[in-house]
């Protein structure tokens, strides 16, 4: 399970999509980092930005999967950043706390890493845990579980597409003997048996067979079995190109009084593309995001944002919190400082947005833009 739900977080185009456009609404602008009450230097501000922009891409993406985030501190050119675990190099599981671990709280997060095991490990709950009593200690939890069922079931349903797909590129045939038993004393079996037995190999127990038959092509033989089977042989096997006049052909010989049927196809029906969709439903659901599949048009588009856009912007803003908390921890135990007196601010991408010149003027008739905002618009739009 732990493999499925890395692949699919990494490599599925969807789902990565969504992480990726959720990172984008809140990742726009720059990010404000204030230390008791002021905003931080100007050179400073400059060499975290990028630093905690990789930062909140890593953690927002293992907040998926995990419902918490891994992070560790590290000090590069002099100043401590925050870090997030690489996927991959840690397991996790829910636990009960002790006395000692509890702090006020009933379950925990338990982190096993792999690698880098003297590595100070600090967790920021996005998800409250949760201990499901019939799992395993060993089990995974994460907040992707129901989605990481349909995918597993897409791809199940692929595999035996393909297995399908392989059994249908070769012919399979079923080949029955016909029997005539007339005479089902033991004498009439026995006498069929012999009869079944000189037409496989051309030779009778009873009969002493001093006659040889001269193959063509060279060497002799006493079987009428393997005479008849050189004799078809060399009259339709060619080692030569296929050209007019050959004698090229594939000669499939069976024993007498055989019946050969064909076998149908499997049919692989609908299942894959049933899987996918129920996949991708389910992933943009538990994302809150449109399902850009299913928006061909610019119509189709437009209707799909305009009716999910509140849901959707609640989403982003309640996602742009938690990374804000999580940017003042890792500020705070960074630098040293407390964490009450450090505030990190993320500037969404604003809720409304302007999608043609019709939006910019009716935003100039209700008196919404100043000559400010027309400037900034212009530069935008005439890119000048």
């Amino acid at each position: 399970m732990h493999k499925a739900l890395l692949d699919m977080v990494t490599t599925d185009p969807d789902v990565v999509s969504c992480i990726e456009r959720v990172g984008n609404s809140i990742l726009l602008n720059d990010i404000i980092l204030s230390e008791n009450g002021s905003p931080i230097t100007a050179k400073l501000s400059e060499i975290l930005n990028p630093v905690y922009k990789r930062f909140f891409r890593d953690a927002l993406a293992m907040s998926y999967i995990c419902g918490f985030v891994a992070y560790y501190i590290v000090k590069k050119n002099g100043i401590k950043i925050p870090k997030c675990v690489p996927l991959g190099m840690f397991t996790w599981s829910v636990k009960p706390c002790s006395n000692k671990e509890g702090k006020g709280s009933l379950l925990r997060y338990d982190v096993r890493m792999s690698q880098g095991k003297d590595v100070t490990v600090h967790i920021y709950e996005v998800r409250s845990p949760v201990l499901h009593e019939t799992s395993a200690y060993e089990d995974v939890y994460t907040p992707l579980l129901g989605v990481l069922n349909q995918y597993m079931h897409w791809k199940d349903s692929e595999v035996q597409c393909s297995v399908s797909n392989q059994w249908n590129t070769s012919k399979h045939l079923a080949i029955t003997e016909r029997l005539d038993l007339k005479d089902q004393t033991t004498s009439g079996i026995q006498l069929l048996d012999e009869q079944r037995r000189y037409n496989l190999t051309g030779q009778h127990n009873n009969v002493i067979h001093n006659n040889l038959l001269r193959l063509t092509g060279g060497g002799v033989t006493t079987s009428v079995h393997d005479a008849f089977h050189s004799h078809i042989h060399n009259q339709f096997s060619d080692t030569r190109m296929c050209e007019v006049g050959s004698k090229r052909a594939v000669v499939h010989i069976m024993p007498p009084n055989t019946e050969v049927q064909e076998l149908g196809t499997m049919d692989i029906g609908t299942s894959v593309r049933d899987n996918k969709t129920s996949f991708q439903s389910a992933v943009y659901i538990f994302f809150g995001m449109p399902n850009i599949n299913n928006t061909n048009t610019a119509a189709a588009a437009t209707s799909a944002i305009e009716g999910l856009h509140r849901e959707q912007y609640a989403y982003i803003m309640t996602t742009k919190r938690h990374m804000e908390t999580l940017g003042a921890e890792a500020y705070a135990r960074s630098f040293g400082v407390d964490i009450d007196n450090v505030a990190c601010t993320l500037k969404a991408m604003p809720r409304f947005e302007v999608t043609s010149v019709a939006d910019i003027k009716i935003l100039w008739e209700i008196g919404m833009l100043v000559p400010g905002d027309m400037k900034r618009l212009r530069t935008m739009i005439l890119d000048k």
